[in-house]
């Protein structure tokens, strides 16, 4: 049996939208917090993008969220991140996912807390980044960028009942023959989540 522990933003569960705090140095990206603000953003290419927290449907696939699956199977770390990118972050057509690949054979990590401090190396290959694209889907979706991801904050939130605050930072690039390339840099998230496990 397939055990997918499948963990989505509190605010898209509850209503709750994103608080946007303006990164000093560059007020175009979120300050990097570690206090559940549901909120991400990096550059693609120079072009900001951002995910801001705001509450959608879960049946709306154009979510603004972060999603963490953990397989037993195939020992895999997942981690997706749903946002906009370009100067209409709210117009649908500019719909940019970010997802994450980690090769968990090694490490076995199986817990949230696990992840924190942890600093997950992109080789391209086994672990990855990768731009979902909405706006050119097949060009990005099977390109797998080499890079790295910092969990630097993973922890329980206290007096709640499976409620975490997941925050870190991550950049990567794509350089591949049969792909656009395409470089991610000042990656941060911060987001409150809470876990629901989904067996398979």
């Amino acid at each position: 049996m397939k055990l997918t522990w499948a963990i989505i933003i509190l605010g898209v569960l509850t209503s709750c939208g994103g608080e946007f705090i303006p990164d000093p140095l560059d007020p175009r990206l979120p300050r990097y917090s570690e206090e559940g603000k549901n909120t991400a953003g990096c550059f693609i290419n120079s072009e900001v993008w951002q995910a801001i927290g705001e509450a959608y449907s879960l049946a709306n696939s154009r979510n603004q969220y972060l999603q963490i699956t953990f397989t037993t199977d195939n020992n895999t770390i997942g981690i997706n991140i749903g946002g906009y990118q370009g100067k209409s972050v709210d117009s649908l057509n500019t719909y940019v996912e970010l997802a994450f690949i980690i090769d968990n054979r090694d490490t076995k990590i199986q817990s949230i807390n696990e992840l924190e401090g942890r600093t997950f190396v992109l080789d391209g290959d086994q672990s990855f980044g990768r731009i979902i694209d909405s706006r050119d889907f097949f060009q990005y979706d099977i390109c797998r960028g080499a890079g790295q991801l910092h969990i630097r904050y993973a922890s329980a939130v206290p007096d709640t009942n499976d409620e975490y605050i997941i925050a870190g930072t991550f950049s990567f690039s794509v350089d591949q023959p049969t792909c656009r390339t395409a470089d991610v840099r000042s990656g941060r998230f911060d987001y409150r989540v809470n876990i629901s496990p989904i067996s398979n």
